[in-house]
């Protein structure tokens, strides 16, 4: 292919998951944890493989967000909101959206060629929390205002500190107001076993990008499992394995109602990409 034509990710649904599990591969090894879990429907002795996260603006360089900003500020000269697209833009590439979004050819082409996904492993945190709060905050009452990470993680270590690792382990933690998902991302440091919920569509969208890139007990969980205590399952939580649709509550307000998705697509690519 020419440097100049066109590259579409159009008909390529889930095109980002080989690199995201190659990556995860180098730095950190949790999908292949994962996996070899769901085989075995066991939870592997030893701790669960670390993540030093930081608060996204104790970066330095600040990699991350530059390479999300550069997006948006190409995506906003020709779309109102640019930054809803741009999600499910990468929700598409991760497999997590029926339809590919309403964006030109020209647009889609300069996200594939200048989104680094790669930036989110040298510099993990939660950056869409940021983003978010810049985008929603501003002259908003109803705006995004996330916890701090220096909270999230005093309150992770006060949860569990003490426990010993395989209690920790198994522990159960659901945030019913999850936002992007800083604080399961701090707690899955310590447990597989996280659930959350959220009022806003495109805040549970950025907790589930989060999920597959960090956490992928979240991001992908078999309902044939059996090593959790399944109850909680009846509760309207989100499962961010799955696809989202916006219902009415009832209550004025909006709910995530998460249906099974196919798990066929990951299962695919993840049998190709492994490395035994």
């Amino acid at each position: 292919m020419k440097d100049d034509e066109i590259r579409s990710t159009k008909e390529r649904k889930g095109w980002l998951l080989p690199y995201l599990l190659k990556l995860d591969e180098i730095f950190f090894g949790r999908w292949e944890y994962w996996f070899n879990i769901i085989e075995s429907d066991k939870i592997l002795k030893g701790p669960i493989p670390q993540i030093p996260f930081k608060a996204a603006e104790e970066y330095t360089e600040r990699l991350v967000q530059k390479n999300i900003r550069r997006c948006l500020d190409r995506g906003s000269r020709e779309l109102s909101y640019s930054l809803g697209l741009f999600v499910d833009w990468i929700m598409w590439g991760l497999g997590k959206e029926e339809e590919f979004p309403n964006v030109s050819e020209k647009l889609d082409d300069y996200w594939y060629r200048t989104f680094n996904l790669g930036l989110f492993y040298k510099e993990p945190a939660d950056h869409w929390s940021m983003i978010a709060m810049e985008s929603m905050g501003k002259g908003n009452g109803h705006g995004f205002f996330p916890t701090p990470a220096s909270v999230v993680k005093m309150m992770t270590q006060m949860t569990f500190s003490g426990q010993p690792i395989e209690k920790q382990k198994r522990a159960s933690l659901m945030d019913p107001c999850c936002g992007t998902g800083i604080m399961f991302l701090y707690a899955s440091n310590h447990t597989l076993n996280i659930q959350g919920n959220d009022i806003s569509p495109i805040l549970v969208k950025m907790a589930k990008i989060n999920a597959s890139i960090y956490i992928p007990w979240l991001a992908y969980r078999p309902d044939s499992l059996t090593i959790f205590d399944r109850s909680v399952d009846n509760l309207q939580t989100i499962n961010l394995s799955a696809q989202h649709s916006v219902e009415n509550d009832g209550l004025g307000g909006l709910s995530v109602a998460e249906p099974d998705i196919s798990k066929e697509l990951l299962t695919e690519i993840s049998k190709k990409e492994r490395v035994k």
